[in-house]
């Protein structure tokens, strides 16, 4: 069974130089030790493979440990010995090293050979170079390791199916998606994580498109698919499912993403836009109804008076200034003055005066004063104000704490049902202004902002967004509404 390597002179046999051609082709080399006579043959090949010279002499088994790595000699030992004792074959993978010190895989076979005592003799045996073998099944353990990590790190989720839809494999993401643990979706349905109104969805997909590399793509509503949460929470995904062959068997990788988010601020959008929509229609509805007021007023208020002014005076022209006459300067005086108090009023509702003349703080004062005078209702105002900063205020930020104040104390008059108010303006903040207006009334509710004709408060939140600012309305801690804003303040000179 072993071939001789020729020292000795002996001719090789036909037979011979076949065998060492092929275990060229098959990349074998094969051995025979003889345990009576302690010699050890080699075949040609198998000095090729340890990488030694043929004509030195094959390492006897005894020295051989440092050709083999720590790790795989024990067993090769381990298994000689074995067939030595017991008889039999053996089968062992070892790591040796060449001659030149580089490292290969082999795989290392042998048979006890018995005399006619039923005692070992000899052993004979073969050494397979699985050296490319190996290297192939290491590159592609790395491969597998570096897709594991890559499908294991994923920030989305992605499940691995058979063609039955159980989930064969499924990385962090997924679990975290659905609440539970990895193993907690390892070998089970897809269909336990979806609602069942969504499954015959998902099966109509996988059977309709067999020959499709991407199956579906589907996201959550209004389009439809959502999932299930291991609580039984449903919730919107949006979920690509391919399809792969692997070894002739069907797999589907589904990788899904919680739009929860997503679809949260797109609702969230278009609320914006639906109060920004109404809060244009309100502002053009307001405008021309103060159009209209400024129109009646200047109408019943100006023109008439100016008329009579002007009558009186026609009619003093010529006539001397006694009997029906004598108190036509007084009436005309007495009319001038209405018109020039119906003026002021207009004038003042279209923009206060006070808040260019004194400021923002005087201008509160006389709002306050003129509430609870027509009213009936008890309000004060109080202004902490250390650094006189209510003298630093731009005129946008002025106009808009009084305007919201004015709105704040119009829906306390309106809506609130209260007794008292109290408005505070805040400006010991440094860079920030906080104006805070409460009542004692009935209080607001949560569902009361959500209205759509609470256009009031909209409006409000819109005036202190526009200056960065922030708006809370709420009810108030001991009964009542808290109207509260926060806006930055920049100080510029006087």
């Amino acid at each position: 069974m072993g071939v001789d390597v020729p020292r000795g002179g002996r001719p090789v046999a036909a037979e011979a130089l076949l065998l060492e051609q092929v275990e060229r082709i098959g990349g074998v080399g094969s051995w025979q030790w003889s345990l009576a006579t302690g010699e050890l043959r080699w075949s040609r090949h198998l000095y090729q493979i340890f990488g030694l010279d043929p004509s030195g002499p094959p390492v006897p088994f005894e020295r051989a440990d440092n050709m083999f790595s720590a790790a795989t000699w024990p067993g090769l030992r381990q298994a000689v010995q074995e067939a030595i004792d017991g008889g039999g074959v053996f089968e062992v993978e070892v790591e040796f090293r060449r001659g030149d010190g580089s490292w290969g895989w082999a795989m290392a076979r042998g048979q006890a050979m018995a005399d006619g005592d039923g005692r070992t003799a000899q052993i004979m045996g073969t050494v397979q170079d699985v050296t490319p073998r190996k290297q192939a099944e290491l590159a592609l353990r790395m491969s597998e390791a570096r897709l594991r990590s890559i499908f294991d790190c994923a920030g989305e989720s992605m499940v691995i199916m058979d063609e039955a839809l159980t989930i064969v494999m499924a990385n962090q993401a997924s679990a975290r998606m659905h609440g539970c643990s990895v193993a907690q979706l390892i070998g089970t349905k897809i269909h336990a994580w979806m609602p069942e109104r969504h499954r015959k969805l998902l099966e109509a997909d996988v059977q309709s498109h067999a020959d499709a590399e991407v199956v579906s793509h589907h996201r959550g509503p209004p389009e439809g698919l959502t999932c299930l949460r291991a609580d039984g929470q449903e919730f919107p995904v949006e979920v690509t499912l391919t399809q792969m062959h692997v070894n002739g068997q069907r797999f589907f990788a589904a990788a899904a993403r919680d739009i929860t988010t997503d679809l949260q601020a797109r609702q969230a959008l278009e609320r914006s836009r639906d109060d920004l929509r109404k809060l244009v229609s309100r502002m053009l509805t307001i405008e021309e109804r103060v159009r209209r007021r400024i129109a009646r007023d200047l109408h019943d208020e100006l023109q008439q008076p100016l008329a009579a002014i002007k009558l009186d005076a026609m009619a003093m022209v010529g006539q001397p200034a006694s009997g029906l006459f004598a108190d036509a300067p007084g009436r005309i005086a007495a009319v001038a003055g209405e018109a020039i108090a119906a003026t002021r009023r207009i004038v003042n509702d279209l923009r206060p005066r006070i808040l260019d003349d004194l400021g923002l703080s005087a201008a509160l004062r006389t709002m306050v004063d003129g509430f609870a005078t027509r009213t009936g209702i008890r309000c004060d105002c109080q202004v902490v104000d250390p650094e006189c900063a209510n003298e630093t205020l731009s005129t946008e930020l002025m106009d808009c704490l009084y305007r919201v104040t004015q709105e704040s104390l119009n829906n306390v008059f309106r809506h609130a049902r209260a007794s008292q108010a109290h408005v505070l303006l805040d400006l010991s903040g440094g860079e920030r202004v906080l104006l805070r207006i409460t009542d004692n009334g009935t209080g607001i509710r949560p569902q009361d902002l959500q209205k759509p004709d609470s256009v009031g408060i909209l409006g409000m939140d819109e005036r202190v967004s526009s200056l960065n600012g922030h708006l809370r309305v709420e009810p108030a801690g001991e009964g009542g509404t808290l109207v509260e804003a926060l806006l930055p303040h920049r100080r510029t000179l006087a």
